[in-house]
């Protein structure tokens, strides 16, 4: 994706996604990348290191006004549950699933 004329390519480093223009990455070393996901005024910073997305986040806000709102719950109308003890997160659409049932009038049927 080419930006258009006066905005600026890559900022601080980040590169976009050839498959994905809403990705982002910032190669930190040769084994370590951030990858930053950006929808509309939402980011989402991905790396094994907290330490690492902390200081991403601290450049970023030196160059622009950003906001730390908290731990990722929903994202685009998806559920995120982390489970750091066993390193897994799963992704779940319960409130979407609840009304496409109410929508055909099944919200009271039991699961098979």
């Amino acid at each position: 994706m080419v930006q258009p004329k006066g905005y600026e390519d890559n900022i601080l480093g980040f590169r976009g996604c050839q498959a994905n223009p809403n990705i982002y990455y910032l190669k930190i070393q040769k084994l370590s990348n951030v990858f930053l996901a950006l929808y509309v005024d939402d980011l989402l910073f991905f790396n094994k290191e907290l330490k690492t997305i902390e200081r991403v986040k601290e450049l970023l806000s030196q160059e622009f006004e950003i906001k730390n709102l908290r731990e990722l719950e929903f994202f685009l109308g998806i559920q995120v549950i982390k489970d750091r003890n066993n390193r897994t997160i799963k992704l779940g659409q319960p409130k979407y699933i609840k009304e496409i049932l109410k929508w055909f009038n099944m919200e009271n049927y039991k699961p098979m």
